[in-house]
């Protein structure tokens, strides 16, 4: 039903459906989680029905598949906004790096645009290439973009500096100590991080679609 919403262009219920579907899963083990796309389909059939097990280890794949498509469709029709970028940086850190080339696309959209703001990103991303790709878009080198990504607000945090001197020193601390913090996680199951960003996130990841 939900590739039939997609078709139909209709995102927000994509979304819906696919994470109401991540939410009845049973099968728990993150081991047997591989994205199982590889489907021969018949030479000659221009319309076909794929049947697959009803085992996370093959619905799970083809949810997050749906999402980025979806999530892609959003980014590049001229409506993004900042949470879309976020929520697709944290998904394609699933199956990495099988994505890197929409990644890539990702970035030179935040960099084009010369920001980002998504405070939940460091409580999502863990993945190294990200983290370094998202650095260097923070660097002179990188384009200087202006990245308001930590979990507090970096606006909220030159506000509760008593001294206006060294603002700027101090969020770019912040950052390169957050950052040094999450390179420490990069060993954790990206599939549970995916799977409880997808459920603890279910109505931003909704209203993203929605707007």
């Amino acid at each position: 039903m939900a590739c039939c919403y997609h078709c139909l262009g209709n995102y927000p219920k994509v979304c819906e459906l696919v994470l109401d579907t991540i939410s009845g899963l049973q099968d728990s083990n993150p081991s047997n989680i591989t994205d199982q796309s590889q489907i021969n389909v018949p030479e000659g059939c221009s319309r076909h029905l794929v049947l697959t097990l009803c085992k996370e280890s093959q619905i799970f794949p083809y949810c997050i598949k749906l999402l980025v498509a979806s999530l892609k469709e959003k980014i590049f029709s001229g409506k993004c906004d900042d949470m879309a970028l976020g929520h697709m940086i944290i998904l394609l850190q699933y199956d990495w790096p099988k994505h890197t080339d929409l990644f890539h696309q990702v970035m030179q959209k935040i960099k084009a645009q010369g920001s980002l703001t998504y405070n939940f990103f460091f409580n999502y991303v863990i993945n190294i290439d990200i983290l370094e790709e998202l650095a260097l878009l923070k660097s002179i080198e990188g384009g200087k973009v202006s990245l308001d990504i930590l979990p507090t607000s970096t606006k909220i945090i030159a506000q509760q500096r008593t001294v206006t001197r060294g603002v700027n020193k101090g969020v770019k601390e912040d950052f390169k100590m957050t950052i040094e913090k999450q390179v420490k996680r990069c060993e954790e199951n990206v599939y549970q991080l995916v799977h409880t960003f997808l459920t603890e996130e279910k109505p931003l990841l909704i209203e993203s679609l929605t707007k």
